[in-house]
This record gives C-alpha cells, structure tokens and sequence, in this order.
C-alpha cells in the first residue's frame, strides 16, 4: 500500500444539459454517489470543469450555441481534463451519434428517456474505474518519487543490456543523466573497467537468481566510491526479460570499517610490543584478550584462554600464606573505578612456576557509557622482590 491509497475524497459529478427536467432526472439517477454540479450550458461546463475537474460528465448533445460534441472536444484537449470519462446522454438513436460521440472521447452513451437503474448502474462502474485510474496513477507518482529520492542508483536494462529507465536525473553516479543514459548499454554506461567486474556476475543470474557484490571505481570528479550491487534478472517464460540494478553507496560504511581496522590493527600492535602483559575481560569476567606477554607469563595460549574467567588464567594468591586472592578484575567491574593489585602477590603459572607480580586492574566503557568489560596490567616483580629481601637480609 503506498502513500495516496488512503485518500478518499467523495467523486465529483458534473451534468451538462440546458433542461432542467433531465438535469433532475440525472441527479435522481446519481444521488449518493458523490457532489453534484450541474451547467446548462457549454461554456458554463467548461468554466466549472476548469475550477474543479470532476470524476464524471454527463453530456447532452443538443445545447444551444455549444453542443455535446464540442464541449467533448474541447474537454479532452484540456491536459486537467482529458482523463476525465464523459458519458452522452441523448435522444437521438442513430449509431452514427454514437460512434461520433465515442470517436470524441466519450466512454458511454445513454439514450432518453433514462432507465434510472440501468443508467445509475452504468455510471457507477464507470465513477469506480475513474477512481481506481486515480489511485493507480497516484500510486505510479508515489514509486516515482520514492525512487528518484533514494540514495541509490536504480537502473532497469533489456535483455540486450540497454537502458530503459534509471532514476539518476542528474547524473551524479555515472556522469550520465536519466534522459541521455535511455538507449545506452550498460558497458558504455559504466566503462570497460567496471562492466568487467560486473559481467563476472552477471552468469550467475543465468538460473534466476539475485547476486549481491561490492564495487569500486572512481567518479569523475576523482573521489572514490565504494558501492554495493544488488542484481534482479526478470525472466518471462523462462527468457531473460531485463535487468534490474540497485547500487547503494557505502564509502562512509567502507572508511568508517577500515578506519576502524587501522585503529584496531594499531591498538593491536601497541599492547604486543609493550613490557607489560594485558588481559582484558568482558564485563562477567571472561577472558577476552591477552598479548603475547600475558600469554608467556600465565601459560596460557589466547585461543585457549578467549571465554575462560579470569581467575582460572590468572590465578592470585598471597606471597606470605599462599591464600586465594580475588582478582582485581571484579573489583573494577563492580565498584567501576581504577583497582590497584594487593601487595605481595603472586600468580601460579599453567607451567608450574610462580611469580611475583604487581600493577592494576580499570573498568572499560563503550561510546555510549556502558560498562562493557575491564583490563588489566601487570609485570613480574619477581628478581625485584627477591634483590629487596637479599638487600633487606644484608643491611642486618
């Protein structure tokens, strides 16, 4: 259902006869079925024609100074009024008046006297063809809107690949308006560079199917433009009737990824080649990333480790009683703040070693101040703590 179905506007009838009697017998014939205006003369009918354009004309032939005929011709050379159905009414019965009266234009004819019920019957189909015409030609201008207004390219091709429509009318992705693109082929359209990369898909539609792909090529002012291509071959009795084509512009989605790749690509590089080892967790704990220092000081390899809670790769334990310490992931992550490590601690490596380490756990937030997950730093202490006591045991 598109925009314009909604609207339903009561039908506007005009009749046209210079005797009020058949104006009254007319109006009884389509009462209820929508306004009723009403001109006993030809020039009237055209003036309140002109104002408001009706659903409907009912048309008597004989009017002085105007008949039914010119007041037809002239209706239907108005650009407003030429879809208008005209229905003649009349006494004559020659089929000559009514084969003039249809070549005019006119879509039916009813002969005098009326059959109030055929008559009323006749004019209410046509009244709902005009309205159907009507949605169907605001519906025809609501697509046409909704796909000039996209931000994409939309492209229909025969089955020889020559344009028959697109909604580019200035020309802004290829450099070829709507109007002067009608006619070309798709390889002149694009160039041989990038019908190259799309006549590589262009076999997979072969068996009915749509095919989506990425697509790159510089425009011609010089920017380049990242695009994604969705192809729709349209078959008619098993024959390849046209091509349509959608191309969306992603160049901000594609910088804005690899903008993002470069920073993680960098972040990646920076936590490897620091001294330090660096686990980072989600926000329950579980172990999301280590560099490859964590990994030699735990024991533990990341593809191992990735979903592990933390206590089980980095298990903490006092340095003077060996008792379990909670580690200070869960501290940041509950109290949300910066958590330095207990003194004389020390963890107990997968290989069996133990060493002294000591540094501090932080709370991570995403963009939207979400607590996503935490981190933490820490080195070994362990020859430091070892010099310590020695120079501690040599001063007594």
């Amino acid at each position: 259902m598109l925009f314009n179905d909604q609207k339903t506007e009561p039908a506007h009838i005009l009749i046209i006869d210079d005797q009020p009697s058949n104006v009254l017998i007319l109006r009884e014939a389509v009462r209820d079925l929508g306004e009723i205006h009403f001109a006993t003369s030809g020039e009237a009918a055209l003036r309140a024609a002109q104002r408001e354009p009706p659903d409907i004309i009912l048309l008597d032939i004989e009017m002085p100074e105007m008949d039914g005929y010119a007041v037809c011709q002239a209706i239907k050379a108005d650009p407003r009024l030429r879809g208008v159905p005209v229905i003649f009414v009349t006494s004559h019965t020659q089929d000559a008046n009514e084969l003039h009266a249809l070549s005019l234009g006119g879509v039916d004819f009813l002969h005098k006297p009326l059959n109030v019920p055929i008559a009323r019957a006749r004019i209410q189909t046509h009244l709902a063809l005009r309205l159907r015409s009507k949605q169907l030609a605001c519906a025809q201008q609501d697509l046409q809107d909704l796909v000039q207004h996209l931000p994409a390219f939309v492209a229909y091709w025969d089955e020889s690949y020559c344009n028959i429509l697109c909604n580019d009318v200035d020309g802004q992705w290829f450099g070829i308006p709507a109007e002067r693109m009608r006619g070309m082929r798709l390889q002149e359209v694009l160039g041989n560079h990038v019908y190259a990369e799309i006549e590589a898909h262009l076999a997979g539609l072969a068996d009915g199917r749509a095919v989506s792909f990425d697509l790159e090529y510089m425009r011609q002012d010089g920017d380049m433009l990242f695009g994604q291509v969705s192809l729709v071959c349209r078959d008619q009795s098993g024959l390849q009737a046209g091509l349509l084509m959608l191309v969306t512009d992603v160049t901000d989605r594609k910088l804005a990824e690899t903008s993002l790749h470069n920073e993680k690509e960098r972040l990646r590089i920076t936590l490897n080649s620091i001294g330090d080892a660096v686990i980072a967790t989600d926000a329950e704990g579980r172990v999301n990333f280590l560099n490859p220092i964590a990994e030699a000081m735990t024991g533990w390899y990341g593809r191992r480790a990735i979903g592990v809670p933390i206590e089980q790769v980095m298990p903490l334990r006092d340095s003077f009683d060996g008792h379990v310490l909670q580690n200070p992931i869960y501290l940041a992550l509950k109290e949300q703040r910066i958590v330095g490590m207990a003194l004389n601690s020390q963890i107990a490596c997968r290989d069996g070693r133990v060493l002294e380490v000591e540094d501090s756990a932080a709370p991570i937030w995403d963009q939207a101040g979400k607590l996503t997950g935490a981190i933490i730093v820490f080195h070994d202490v362990s020859e430091a703590r070892a010099m310590a006591l020695k120079m501690t045991h040599l001063a007594h």
